[in-house]
């Protein structure tokens, strides 16, 4: 590495070194001296012994030739103790990955002890005291390429029974990087998921106003966008066409116990979206999750592939649209642990030609001295094989566990760092996938560990689609633990899902324009791909039932306009009325259930203005007079019911024409067998029968 080049690192790394102090641990003390005794909040994560040791902080947090290392933290004593000391040892061999881990589960420092430092000469029960020891540089430095050092905080305290004892432990990492390190060699991608849940119906009514929250300053949302500044980020489009909805300078719909209410232009929602934009427009900053983020597992175990091919083609098209960039759904990030090989094909068929895979389905060689690469081929068995990024399930663990967030950060660029010294200057990738549910406490820290890893040599920031093109290193074999990737929604739910996005597309064909036709369809199948997100597990039923009520408020605006009760003279018509209380044309007919005493014809397909009404006329065909009880209901162009059937009471009177015509004709066929019948018998010979058993001669 150049002179002037390390100077930028270092450089970058003290400006990064501000927002990491405020945003991990409290500031060290500015004297080389240990700090005076002063009361801080504990650091928490008790071990249940005499006190708790606790990183603040590093600095700087990694270690170069030349420079000293400063190291702060807080002791908090659990029972009084007396001349409480801090030493920290520092371990340089680290040659593994795994060697990181066992450091930490060891019970004992590891490596050379360094100076004895006083933190206070009596602490209380339930104290804290702050330390502050200064590594010389020469007890870190050492060897030319890129490694890690293992300190060990060893506290220790007066023993009532004579000498001292080890009253609490930590275990904690510093990188060491070369002056002259040119080694560039992990691709790092850290893939933060944006989604929320369904809110809206096919009408764009939204349910509730919860997303209003979610994008405010201080919201799931707003904070997640954030702290994701610098790394991929997997957007459901749905979220940002809900945003597009809200951003309407009329303003957007929220439902009511009686109907809608219509709510001002939420500037945060165009904020976020003008945010979410700005991003899409960046090379590989977003990738797109299937449009509503549709529960895979359930759709194919429902055989519903083709929901799936739908939302993964909405996903490109609402990108499109809404965000003006051309993005696809081009890895399918897992939705629980990870997926099964009938899902994998699922998404293959649907467009979806990379996979990500817990790494800990995928175990490396127990021999091999170094961390395979990210970019693998797996066999899923079932004879199902695809390319896949294996998610770093550690550093997983590291960023959205409940460690302290000192050590947490350290023990992050600590693994990255050895990840490069297991293969010096062969390049191999890292990905981090962050769960669906995860939302960091606050955006600096997330913001602070970027900003460290953008300046750590052995760190190359990467988004995750030029990985995912990258050719694999290897074909490993896959191990999916059984029963952990199973359906969140249920069958009988999709099925009502299905049932009513089929209405809604029938009652769709009732518009009279087609442009208003295709529009509304489409906000049903859209509607339906949005009750299958993954995340209506709890609320999808709701949001059905509210869609449900919806579509049949709409329907109701189409009706047959009567009073229940028609006299019709027989073989003759009668006339109804439809009114359309839309505000656009539709194109309707009636049809009638059958009587034995009327027949009546369905109408022919009328067009009823918006806000008006229509005179139809219906034909009918009467046997018999009196009354006859049947239904009608509306139907679609194409002959598809929809709405409510109505009851109707039709009296027949004067039934005649064809009716009486049929009457007369049979009289007339009486009489004239009759009169036949008289004459046969009146013929001579034939006035009496033959007797029985006897022939005529």
């Amino acid at each position: 590495m150049t002179r002037g080049r390390l100077r930028t690192c270092a450089l970058v790394l003290l400006v990064a070194l501000p927002c990491l102090a405020g945003a991990l641990g409290p500031a060290a003390a500015a004297a080389p001296t240990p700090a005076p005794s002063s009361a801080v909040p504990a650091p928490g994560d008790p071990t249940g012994g005499p006190a708790t040791v606790a990183l603040s902080s590093l600095s700087p947090q990694v270690a170069r030739p030349g420079t000293d290392v400063v190291v702060t933290g807080v002791v908090t004593a659990a029972e009084p103790l007396e001349d409480v000391t801090v030493r920290v040892w520092v371990r340089r061999s680290v040659t593994v990955r795994a060697q990181l881990q066992n450091a930490v589960e060891s019970t004992s420092p590891e490596g050379t002890p360094g100076t004895l430092v006083d933190v206070s000469a009596s602490l209380a029960a339930g104290a804290s005291h702050r330390f502050r020891v200064v590594l010389p540089a020469a007890a870190v430095s050492g060897g030319p390429d890129v490694g890690v050092r293992v300190l060990s905080l060893d506290v220790r305290a007066d023993d009532p029974d004579g000498g001292t004892r080890r009253v609490a432990l930590d275990k904690t990492f510093l990188p060491w990087v070369p002056a002259a390190n040119e080694e560039r060699a992990t691709k790092l991608a850290v893939v933060w998921p944006l989604h929320d849940e369904p809110h809206r119906t096919a009408d764009d009514v939204f349910v509730d106003d919860s997303l209003a929250r979610e994008v405010a300053a201080d919201g799931r949302l707003r904070t997640l966008l954030d702290a994701s500044q610098g790394w991929t980020l997997a957007l459901d489009p749905m979220l940002a066409e809900d945003l597009a909805e809200m951003a309407r300078p009329t303003g957007y719909l929220v439902a009511t116990a009686t109907g809608s209410t219509r709510r001002p232009r939420s500037a945060a929602a165009a904020d976020v979206l003008a945010a979410l934009r700005a991003r899409a427009a960046q090379p590989g900053a977003v990738t797109l999750l299937p449009y509503g983020d549709v529960d895979v597992a359930a759709l194919v175990a429902a055989r519903r592939e083709a929901d799936l091919k739908a939302a993964v083609a909405r996903a490109r098209a609402v990108a499109s649209t809404v965000l003006g960039a051309s993005l696809a759904v081009r890895v399918g990030l897992p939705q629980g642990e990870g997926w099964t090989a009938r899902q994998v094909a699922a998404l293959d068929r649907a467009g979806v030609h990379t996979v990500v895979l817990p790494g800990s389905w995928v175990p490396a060689d127990p021999d091999a001295s170094s961390t395979p690469s990210a970019r693998t081929d797996v066999r899923l068995g079932d004879g199902v094989s695809s390319p896949a990024l294996l998610s770093d399930t550690a550093l997983t663990g590291l960023l959205t566990g409940t460690s302290r967030r000192a050590d947490a950060l350290a023990r992050f660029l600590a693994e990255t760092a050895m990840h490069t010294a297991e293969l010096p200057g062969r390049p191999r990738a890292l990905v981090v996938v962050l769960p669906r549910d995860w939302v960091p406490v606050s955006a600096g820290y997330a913001r602070a560990l970027h900003a460290t890893l953008a300046a750590a040599d052995w760190v190359v920031p990467s988004s995750l689609a030029p990985l995912a093109a990258e050719p694999a290193t290897d074909e490993r074999e896959a191990d999916v633990p059984s029963g952990t990737v199973s359906a969140s929604l249920s069958r009988s739910y999709l099925t009502s899902v299905a049932a009513h996005a089929t209405a809604g597309t029938q009652f769709s064909t009732v518009l009279a324009t087609t442009k208003r036709a295709t529009a509304l369809a489409a906000a049903y199948a859209a509607e339906r791909l949005r009750l299958e997100s993954v995340v209506a597990t709890q609320d999808g039923a709701t949001l059905l039932d509210r869609s449900e009520r919806a579509l049949r408020a709409r329907e109701a605006q189409v009706r047959v306009v009567t009073n229940g009760h028609i006299t019709v003279p027989g073989g003759s018509s009668f006339p109804l009325t439809v009114r359309n209380d839309l505000d656009q044309d539709v194109r309707v007919a009636v049809a009638f259930s059958k009587s034995g005493r009327v027949s009546v014809q369905t109408t022919k397909v009328v067009r009823v203005p918006a806000g008006k009404a229509t005179r139809v006329s219906v034909q009918t065909r009467a046997s018999a007079n009196g009354p006859a009880d049947i239904t009608m209901q509306l139907i679609t162009p194409r002959g598809k019911l929809f709405g409510d059937a109505q009851p109707l009471r039709l009296r027949v009177r004067g039934a005649g024409g064809p009716a009486k015509a049929v009457v007369a004709l049979a009289g007339v066929v009486f009489l004239f067998a009759a009169g036949a019948r008289i004459v046969r018998r009146r013929r001579p010979g034939t006035d009496s029968p033959h007797p029985e058993g006897t022939s005529p001669a």
